[in-house]
C-alpha cells in the first residue's frame, strides 16, 4: 500500500496538483479537482470536480443523483412499492443502473439525457461509481485500483478527463425547483434503544413481583407486534424514495427488536404499576434460598404456596437480604389481584413470633 501511495503521490505532482492536507487540487483542461487516496481494506481513490471559479454551478435542485448498479434490495423495495423508482425511459439505463436521488424525479430525468447517460454508462462500464451535485461539487466519483499501474499519469488523466466532461455537462444555470423527500423514520426508530433500556431499567424491578410466566411471554409477543405495526405506519408515510427500503431496513428491524425485548417487562410493570386493588395477607416460609452468581448476584427465593393447592412464589431479591430470608424462614406477603389478573407480591418481611 506504502508503494501504490508513492507511486500516487508522483502521479499527482506530474500531473500538478497542489497537497492540501490530505486532498489533493489540480486542474484538467482549466477544471477544478479534488482527489483523494482512501486506504483501508479495498483502497480507493475519490475524485470531486467542483464548481469553483468560472466553471458555474450545477442545476438548482439537483441535491444529489448517485447512480449504482441494481441491487436486491432495490428491486426488493420497487416490488413492495416502498421504493420509488426513478426512470429517464431509457431501457437500457433504467435495467442497468438503479438512481438513488433525493431530488425531485422530473429534475433527474432533465438532467440525465442521452449525452449524460453515455458518459456514465462509460464510467460506471470501467468501474467508476457517480453521483452528480448541484455544488459546490458537481460530479463525485471514486474506483478502485489493482495495479499500480493504475496509478500512473496517464491512467490518472485518462479517469479524470471523463468526469471534467461529465460535469461540463451539468454546468449551466437552470432555475428546476426540486422538492426533496425527507423522513425522520431513522431518528423516530433510533429513539426505541433508548426507550427500550429506560422501560427494562425503571420496569424490572416491577416485574420481578410477578410470579408468572405468562405476562413476560405476552409482553413479548405484544411487543413484536407493536413494533410491527408501528414500523407498517411509518412505512406507509416515509415510502415514496428510491432508496426507502435502505434507509428504512436498518431502523425498522431495531425498532421491532426494541419492542419485543421491553414487552416482557413492561406488561408486568404495567399490571403492577396501574393495579388499584386492595392486598390480602398471606403467612408462608422460605423453601429455598439461593444466591445466582455472575456480575450482578441477585437472591432467589422461593416461597411455599401461598394458598392451599397454589404454586410456589418465586421472588428476585437484592443480596443484602440473605441473611433475613434463609431457607425455612418465617415470612409475610402482601398478595395483590394485578391490573389484568396476574397476582404480584410485595417485598416479603420476615415474620416476627410478637407479630401473630
Amino acid at each position: 500500500m506504502i508503494e501504490s501511495y508513492q507511486v500516487f503521490l508522483e502521479s499527482m505532482k506530474a500531473l500538478g496538483a497542489e497537497s492540501k492536507g490530505d486532498e489533493w487540487s489540480l486542474s484538467i483542461d482549466g477544471r477544478p479537482l479534488l482527489v483523494r487516496f482512501a486506504a483501508g481494506r479495498t483502497a480507493r481513490i475519490h475524485a470531486d470536480v467542483t464548481a469553483r471559479g468560472a466553471f458555474g454551478a450545477g442545476p438548482k435542485g439537483l441535491a444529489c443523483v448517485r447512480v449504482r448498479e441494481k441491487t436486491a434490495t432495490d428491486s426488493l423495495g420497487v416490488a413492495l412499492r416502498i421504493n420509488r423508482p426513478v426512470l429517464v425511459g431509457d431501457e437500457r439505463f433504467d435495467d442497468a443502473y438503479y438512481l438513488d436521488t433525493d431530488c425531485d424525479p422530473a429534475l433527474a430525468r432533465a438532467t440525465l439525457d442521452a449525452p449524460v447517460r453515455d458518459a456514465i454508462t462509460a464510467l460506471m462500464g470501467a468501474g467508476v461509481t457517480v453521483a452528480l451535485y448541484d455544488g459546490p461539487s458537481l460530479v463525485s466519483a471514486s474506483w478502485g485500483f489493482e495495479r499500480d499501474a493504475e496509478l500512473s499519469e496517464a491512467s490518472l488523466r485518462a479517469r479524470f478527463e471523463p468526469l471534467v466532461k461529465l460535469a461540463s455537462m451539468l454546468a449551466h444555470d437552470a432555475q428546476t425547483s426540486a422538492t426533496r423527500d425527507k423522513s425522520a423514520v431513522g431518528a423516530v426508530a433510533l429513539v426505541a434503544p433508548v426507550a427500550a433500556v429506560t422501560t427494562i431499567v425503571q420496569g424490572s424491578e416491577y416485574s420481578a413481583l410477578v410470579d408468572s410466566s405468562t405476562p413476560t411471554m405476552l409482553g413479548f409477543f405484544i411487543g413484536m407486534a407493536l413494533g410491527v405495526a408501528i414500523s407498517a405506519a411509518l412505512v406507509a408515510v416515509a415510502r415514496g424514495r428510491t432508496n426507502s427500503m435502505d434507509l428504512l431496513a436498518l431502523p425498522l428491524a431495531i425498532l421491532v427488536f426494541c419492542c419485543a425485548i421491553t414487552g416482557p417487562v413492561a406488561l408486568p410493570a404495567l399490571n403492577v404499576l396501574l393495579d388499584t386493588s386492595q392486598p390480602t395477607v398471606a403467612r408462608t416460609r422460605v423453601t429455598e434460598s439461593r444466591l445466582t452468581q455472575g456480575r450482578n448476584r441477585t437472591l432467589n427465593v422461593t416461597l411455599a404456596p401461598v394458598r392451599e393447592g397454589g404454586a410456589p412464589v418465586t421472588l428476585v431479591l437484592s443480596t443484602t437480604m440473605t441473611a433475613i430470608f434463609a431457607t425455612g424462614a418465617p415470612v409475610r406477603i402482601n398478595v395483590h389481584r394485578g391490573r389484568f389478573g396476574w397476582e404480584w407480591f410485595d417485598q416479603p418481611e420476615r415474620e416476627h413470633p410478637e407479630r401473630r
